[in-house]
This record gives structure tokens, sequence and C-alpha cells, in this order.
């Protein structure tokens, strides 16, 4: 993976929400914990509070426990941006041995492989839910 990769999370639609303490956003899960790509859609409903979380695969596959720490890393460039004053944009870039480092990863060609197969899979998983955040 060239180190100038990019990869656009689509995040425009959700970085104005004030997602801090929202515990319905936190109650189900959006990743699948097998190690083998699961195709199948995760839902969950509450129809009591009228709550329905659809987790859906995409070419990969639904993004796994295992590519979480990608997203976590993701979400620190960004809160780093916001403490900087800066505005996130819907595109992230990182050095790909920056983070395999930090996360204790390898750094030979098949970490490399993994890494965009996790970048694959969270770009693809789709997540519909009607929880709200603040008013969005």
């Amino acid at each position: 993976m060239a180190s100038d990769h990019q990869v656009d999370l689509f995040l425009t639609s959700i970085i104005d929400a004030p997602v801090k303490d929202q515990r319905d956003l936190m109650e189900f899960p959006h990743f699948a914990l097998a190690k083998q790509a699961r195709y199948e859609p995760m839902i969950y409903e509450n129809p009591k509070r009228g709550i329905r979380v659809e987790v859906r695969a995409g070419h990969k596959g639904i993004a796994t426990i295992w590519d979480k720490d990608v997203m976590i890393y993701c979400a620190s460039l960004i809160n780093e941006q916001i403490e900087r004053g800066q505005t996130p944009t819907a595109t992230i870039q990182f050095h790909a041995y920056d983070f395999l480092r930090l996360a204790g990863r390898g750094t030979g060609k098949r970490s490399y492989q993994l890494l965009q197969e996790a970048l694959d899979r969270l770009q693809s998983t789709s997540v519909r839910t009607t929880i709200k955040a603040g008013d969005k």
C-alpha cells in the first residue's frame, strides 16, 4: 500500500452529530466476531424503543472485531484534527507503517495485505439505524 493511500470513510454526515455518551449507539455490535468473512446481515431490533440496527456486508464481508483497531486509529486522527481546531474531512490519510507499528502488528508484506483487507471491509460495511444522536 502506498504511503499516500487515502481512505474515504464518508464521515461528513456524522462529524457534527453529538455521539459522546450516546449509549444507544454503543449498545449494538457493528463488527462481526468471527475471523472468517461474514456475509449474512446482523439485525438488532428493540421494537419497544423503536430501535433497529442493520449491519450489511460489502464485497469482503462485514468488518470484523479485528478491524476495530483500524477504526479506532482513524477516530483518533479525526479527534486530533478537531483538537487542533481543524475541520475533519471525509478523507483520512495516514501512513500504513505508522499504524502497523502503533498497533503492534508486523510490517511485512502480509501485514500490509491484511490492513488493506481491513480497510476494504470497513469501507464497504454499511450500518443503517433508527437511533438518533441528538437531533440527527
